[in-house]
């Protein structure tokens, strides 16, 4: 049983998934619709434009090293993001991001095992 269970850690099974693992460091997150992502009302954080092209390239180069942390409004249907605004603002903004994750972010809740 526990044999069975280290194979399918070691190998899991194919699906939609699988392919975006493959190209982003955060493998063990949920692929989330960016659209039913929305900010919070406290980010306090600002980045100048220079910063914000690196993080584009970085993500275009090595793909997502940082999931979107987010908390789950459930009567809104929606994740609230707690930390990766940035991130969110690259797929949200960005075509070719958009293209290479199929229009979803890596989102990562606190508290959550993995997925």
């Amino acid at each position: 049983m526990i044999a069975e269970a280290l194979q399918h850690l070691a190998h899991p099974s194919a699906d939609s998934s699988d392919d975006l693992r493959k190209k982003h460091p955060v493998s063990e997150v949920r692929w989330v619709p960016i659209g039913v992502v929305e900010v919070n009302d406290y980010n306090p954080n600002r980045v100048a434009q220079k910063e914000m092209k690196l993080l584009v390239t970085s993500i275009l180069h090595d793909g997502y090293t940082q999931p979107i942390v987010t908390v789950r409004d459930e009567k809104a249907g929606k994740y609230v993001i707690v930390d990766g605004f940035h991130r969110y603002y690259s797929c949200k903004a960005n075509k070719e991001i958009q293209a290479m994750t199929g229009g979803d972010g890596p989102d990562r809740r606190p508290g959550q095992g993995h997925q």
